[in-house]
């Protein structure tokens, strides 16, 4: 039995309404979502579109998922996850339904032959949406487990007796070093990442399971790279270029790292990765800025603050230049492979979710 348009429209509607509330409950008690609850939560509520009665072909359904992932993105266009996750779903769509029309999953190079037909996602099957949430049940597990697949680098990756140093604070980091810890003996130097000061807390999550670790100032990083062995990072966001978006501090690590020779290792997973590059007109979308008090006390200064303008970047861009290598949940990558993995999970069409299909 059809739907009615105003039913569609206050599905979505009620459908957005839950993930804002959640985003921004998290945001107002001053919890920080990790990248993984936010793309777990973001696929759930795609999930229930798809098992939703809301579209009758694969074409309706991309058009949906497409107008309501617009919004979420607008949520917090900074928060990179949440359009990849979407666009994810989109590519799923897509190749399902060609697996569907075609008898086989088609790749890239196989959609290209093609007849225009099958490019519609007009026609109708049934068993359709049973393909779709099968794709999806494995996107879940594979962000489920990504971190489990990234960290069994680990031992090959880090020495006995070496000295690592790592900023910010990432879990997939903090697994990286717990794993390598139990065959290895190496010592920690974390950077104390101000304003946030997240180091403290990562140093104290390493020494209870057995890490030998120390914290050190941020204006430490030259000094102290020329004693490090091997830079150890996470990432907010891997670019299309292979650059990094990675909270701020990372560009003077990696450019001190680089000084003196020394391996950078990023650890992430794919979901983190964007089709999108950075452009200086992009800002907004790219980095956010948090209340200028933490770097500067205007209550005890003394300065005259009328043409004053204070910045707090959370986030900094590196370049791929600086990023000799990716250890994905899909295994090991230089950023000049990044395009490729790029390809591989999303469809060009929907790079940009605002052109319209």
């Amino acid at each position: 039995m059809a739907v009615s348009l105003q039913t569609q429209v206050s599905l979505r509607d009620n459908m957005l309404a839950v993930v804002e509330t959640t985003l921004r409950s998290n945001l107002r008690v001053g919890r920080r979502c990790t990248s993984k609850d936010t793309a777990k939560l973001v696929l759930q509520q795609l999930t229930v579109i798809i098992k939703s009665k809301v579209w009758r072909n694969a074409q309706d359904l991309l058009r949906i998922l497409r107008e309501f992932g617009n919004k979420l993105v607008e949520l917090d266009p900074a928060e990179t996850v949440i359009g990849n996750v979407v666009r994810r779903v989109l590519k799923i769509v897509r190749d399902d339904y060609l697996r569907v029309h075609c008898g086989h999953l088609a790749d890239t190079q196989t959609k290209l032959l093609l007849p225009h037909a099958a490019d519609d996602f007009a026609t109708t099957y049934i068993d359709l949406q049973d393909h779709i949430l099968e794709s999806l049940d494995e996107l879940l597990q594979e962000i489920d487990f990504a971190i489990d697949s990234i960290i069994q680098h680990a031992p090959r990756l880090i020495n006995d007796g070496e000295v690592v140093l790592t900023m910010g604070k990432s879990r997939t980091v903090e697994a990286f070093l717990r794993e390598a810890a139990k065959n290895r003996h190496f010592t920690v130097v974390v950077l104390e990442s101000a304003p946030r000061y997240d180091g403290h807390d990562v140093a104290k999550n390493l020494g209870k399971h057995g890490v030998s670790t120390f914290v050190v100032h941020d204006s430490a990083i030259f000094a102290m790279m020329g004693r490090v062995h091997k830079v150890v990072l996470g990432a907010h966001s891997v670019m299309a270029d292979g650059g990094l978006k990675a909270y701020s501090g990372a560009y003077a690590v990696a450019r001190a790292a680089k000084h003196y020779s020394v391996p950078l290792v990023v650890c992430t997973p794919v979901y983190k990765l964007t089709p999108q590059f950075v452009t200086s007109e992009d800002q907004p979308g790219f980095n956010k800025l948090e209340s200028p008090q933490d770097i500067f006390d205007f209550a005890e200064s003394t300065c005259e603050l009328d043409d004053a303008e204070f910045l707090n970047p959370v986030f900094d861009y590196v370049p791929p230049d600086l990023v000799p290598l990716f250890i994905f949940n899909v295994g090991g990558n230089s950023p000049s492979y990044v395009y490729r993995l790029v390809s591989e999970l999303y469809h060009p069409d929907d790079c940009d979710l605002l052109t319209e299909l």
